[in-house]
């Protein structure tokens, strides 16, 4: 039975179903009665406030602590409804086309490149992630690496580590960074009230490291792709170039894209002041032999890095880069989300909008289909909603509504994203063979991806047979 997580507890989700992917109207997905036959499937340790949050709705769940290769996911996925990944598990193209039931992904993180989602879309399957969960946990990395970085702890501690007492004025003598003049002992150590921040991307993360920043006493300067209103006393910038060329530390927060592949090369780090430093804890990319070119040279004061463009995907698995003995970097295994409190609250929100895709059928928040809000279901027992991903061209809209023309619809609701809609119709039908036909002719429609069928009826009746018993079989997984 499901809670009233997603609908009032006086009524039962009883079954979900739809066409399987291409067009494929003879083949339903695996037909569940009740949520306890909605498989999910989590990999990388997935939170145990995620974990709950699905079984409460009544959800079969199954956890693994580690990430599955390619073969592996294969094997595991045809009869998984629901699967849930961190940010080493990849989902390709390839495991999606052997994904016959599944009907959502949650990355229960911030990225999603790990996961195919032009194939995804493709094939109607909803991707969800956190869109706030970690940002606190994130943006006080940030402000932690831009003290080590000042004070240069992370050369300090490797020294002290290595049993030598040597103060940050011989480290800097040592690399031949100050040639003129005396060194006092206090030389490359710097406070950073007064300094200036740079964000380059002034979303949730970096606007809030850069109010946790002036509430330390800096300047913050920001450049985002799109208008955003500042935070504070913030100053919006016109061009990166303009926000690197007057910070003293900057932080970088944008998504892996084509457009910031590679963004900051060597042509950025040249704009840079001396002595900056920068900061990466997103899965924007920087120049790696420029950065290290860079700060040897003396031109840049050091980095932090957090997220790498290619990463391991085990704990033990070696890992080399360039920076890796170069002075005054700090680099970390991406861990900006890695807190007790962030992965609880990544958890809870993923699953959550999960929860609210399979039983609703709403798509808040989610990054690859349109938004819809799925509202509270109809407390008619012969009212189904037809849930409809389709391809964004003209006449599909007038195909579907002809089908639906002779039926009475009490809500609905369409949104395009790119170049698939997704449509949500609550209709009243009166039979098997109604319901039958409605969703045998959705299906039939050259542009629609994917028909999904929900259907609610009063919790007392939940064991009684339903309109959809006939078709039950055993799951051939079991």
């Amino acid at each position: 039975m499901v809670n009233n997580h997603a609908q009032p507890a006086a009524w039962v989700l009883e079954t979900v179903h739809g066409a399987a992917h291409h067009n494929d109207t003879s083949n339903f997905f695996d037909p569940f009665k009740e949520a306890s036959e909605m498989k999910v499937l989590l990999l990388e340790n997935v939170n145990e406030r995620g974990i709950e949050v699905l079984k409460s709705a009544g959800f079969r769940v199954e956890s693994e602590k580690k990430s599955l290769t390619e073969d592996d996911l294969i094997a595991r996925i045809p009869h998984v409804h629901v699967l849930g990944i961190r940010s080493k598990t990849k989902i390709t193209r390839r495991v999606l086309e052997h994904a016959h039931n599944l009907i959502a992904i949650g990355a229960f993180g911030i990225g999603t490149n790990q996961i195919d989602l032009e194939a995804a879309t493709a094939m109607g399957i909803a991707v969800f992630n956190s869109q706030g969960g970690s940002t606190r946990s994130v943006a006080e990395l940030v402000v932690a690496n831009i003290f080590a970085l000042a004070r240069r702890i992370g050369d300090s501690n490797t020294l002290m580590h290595s049993k030598r007492w040597i103060k940050v004025s011989m480290i800097i003598i040592s690399l031949h960074i100050c040639s003129n003049g005396p060194v006092k002992s206090s030389t490359g150590s710097r406070t950073v009230q007064g300094k200036t921040l740079g964000v380059v991307g002034y979303g949730k993360i970096g606007s809030t490291a850069g109010a946790m920043a002036e509430a330390l006493g800096m300047n913050v300067v920001y450049y985002d792709a799109f208008p955003m209103r500042p935070k504070g006393n913030a100053r919006m910038m016109p061009t990166v170039l303009d926000v690197l060329s007057v910070s003293d530390f900057i932080t970088l927060h944008v998504p892996a894209t084509k457009d910031t592949d590679g963004m900051i090369g060597a042509e950025q780090l040249a704009a840079c002041k001396k002595g900056a430093c920068i900061i990466n804890t997103s899965r924007g990319s920087i120049h790696l032999p420029s950065l290290v070119s860079s700060i040897r040279a003396g031109h840049l004061g050091g980095a932090a890095i957090d997220v790498f463009t290619n990463e391991p995907s085990t704990n033990d698995a070696p890992f080399e880069t360039e920076l890796q003995g170069c002075p005054n970097v700090i680099l970390t295994p991406h861990v900006g989300g890695s807190t007790e409190e962030a992965q609880q609250a990544i958890g809870e929100e993923v699953a959550a909008r999960l929860v609210a895709y399979v039983n609703m059928a709403a798509t808040h928040g989610s990054v690859n289909l349109a938004n819809v809000e799925g509202s509270q279901h109809p407390e008619n027992e012969h009212v189904f909603r037809l849930v409809n991903v389709h391809k964004n061209v003209p006449g599909v809209l007038r195909q579907i509504n002809q089908i639906l023309a002779d039926v009475n619809i009490e809500r609905q609701t369409s949104a395009s994203r790119g170049a698939f809609s997704y449509l949500l119709a609550d209709v009243e039908l009166r039979s098997p063979t109604e319901l039958e036909s409605v969703h045998a002719r959705l299906c039939s429609i050259p542009e629609v991806v994917r028909t999904r069928v929900l259907h609610w009826i009063p919790i007392e009746r939940s064991r009684t047979p339903s309109l959809r018993d006939g078709d039950l079989e055993d799951d051939p997984a079991e």
